[in-house]
């Protein structure tokens, strides 16, 4: 990108957009200070369902029914955690019922818990394995079969686990070595298969589901407004010239991030990419979300802030909350444009945003929770049937 392309991106995000061209309808389905979720049909009846922290939220009254059992500790005023970081839609034992995978920080352990409906009885837990601190984890699809089956943990190792028969999984042990929080799964090479990313290294799928770890670095040498660790991140060809580029933010501190990878390689042959700032006006864009949105058949940034993610350790920790969108217009000098779907209404995001078209109109809705207390839904009213 251009001085002026870049100059012309950072002016048009520095302004608070306060409403957004594509329009959303907030509804509020609990009160629950946790921090992750998941949508599914959970009781097959054609509706898509919520599930956060304790309580599976079912469609269309989105009535609670407690259906976990989730440490906690949250405070009134959001201090404390909820040890459920990562909530994953998928049928584990293959009975045809969603079940969820689960990840703690402090419990140390990915589990599933087993679908009982129309059972009232507390879903039970099955260990996946101990994997160490889960700050959150993604499903993808590894294997390239066009199904996100494959769960990818956001811990302080490089691991992936699939489905090996009903109700079990094989590890695979890509990278043993310790390193930063941030996880993504993309072809990054071009090479038609899915690689595995972290903030400080990727790792090349070979064939035969071997791996090969190159170098990378997303900015953690970055002065006062280091990176720290990464939300998730995406692979796409931002700049549409044919390589695939990084979106990533600091999952604590300021900034949103997309890597642009260079034609030139390193002289030892390996990738290089160069940073360019979408925003670095505010804090705890824990998670990206990229789906399209407004129905221009371009994906849009989708990210907001967590709440009081350290307990007050983060930079601008009590600042207002807000969720966003970033209309994305790619080509030689790519711009994103920030629009606020909600904006100190006391409504962030947490440890994801689930975009998925809930109440079935056709267009891309978007499910959240955090510690100042949801689900949430925000119903997109592009085609709203009302």
């Amino acid at each position: 990108m251009s001085k002026i392309g870049l100059l012309l991106a950072h002016c048009a995000l520095i302004p608070l957009v306060c409403g957004a061209s594509t329009k959303f309808k907030v509804r509020r389905i609990g009160h629950v200070r946790t921090e992750a979720c998941a949508v599914a049909d959970f009781n097959n009846d054609g509706r898509l369902d919520v599930i956060a922290g304790p309580n599976l939220y079912l469609a269309p009254e989105f009535r609670p029914v407690k259906v976990r059992d989730v440490t906690s500790n949250v405070k009134g005023d959001g201090r404390g955690y909820a040890d459920d970081f990562m909530n994953l839609p998928l049928d584990v034992n293959g009975d045809g019922r969603t079940d969820v995978i689960s990840g703690g920080w402090f419990s140390k352990e990915t589990c599933w818990a087993e679908n009982a409906l129309p059972s009232t009885n507390i879903w039970k837990r099955h260990l996946i394995d101990r994997t160490g601190n889960i700050e959150t984890g993604l499903l993808v699809d590894i294997d390239g079969d066009g199904k996100a089956t494959d769960l990818l943990p956001d811990t302080q190792h490089t691991c992936l686990y699939t489905l090996s028969g009903e109700g079990s999984f094989a590890r695979d042990a890509v990278d043993g070595t310790c390193c930063n929080m941030g996880r993504g799964c993309g072809d990054l090479n071009g090479d038609g298969l899915n690689d595995v990313l972290t903030p400080t290294a990727w790792y090349e799928q070979l064939p035969g589901r071997k791996w090969r770890k190159h170098p990378l670095d997303i900015g953690f040498s970055d002065g006062g407004r280091a990176l720290g660790h990464a939300s998730n991140m995406i692979v796409y060809d931002v700049n549409d010239d044919g390589l695939a580029d990084i979106l990533v933010s600091s999952a604590h501190r300021y900034g949103i991030f997309w890597w642009e990878q260079l034609s030139e390689r390193t002289p030892n042959g390996e990738l290089r990419f160069r940073k360019h700032v979408i925003d670095d006006t505010w804090t705890q864009a824990h998670y990206l979300g990229w789906a399209d949105i407004n129905g221009d058949d371009t994906p849009e940034l989708i990210t907001g802030k967590r709440f009081r993610a350290h307990n007050g350790g983060d930079p601008d920790e009590d600042g207002p909350l807000g969720v966003y969108y970033y209309a994305f217009t790619p080509g030689p000098n790519p711009v994103f444009t920030k629009h606020a779907i909600t904006y100190n209404e006391g409504i962030g995001a947490g440890m994801n945003i689930v975009t998925v078209d809930i109440d079935g109109d056709g267009d891309v809705d978007l499910v959240t929770t955090g510690k100042w207390g949801g689900p949430v839904i925000f119903e997109n009213m592009t085609k709203n049937r009302l």
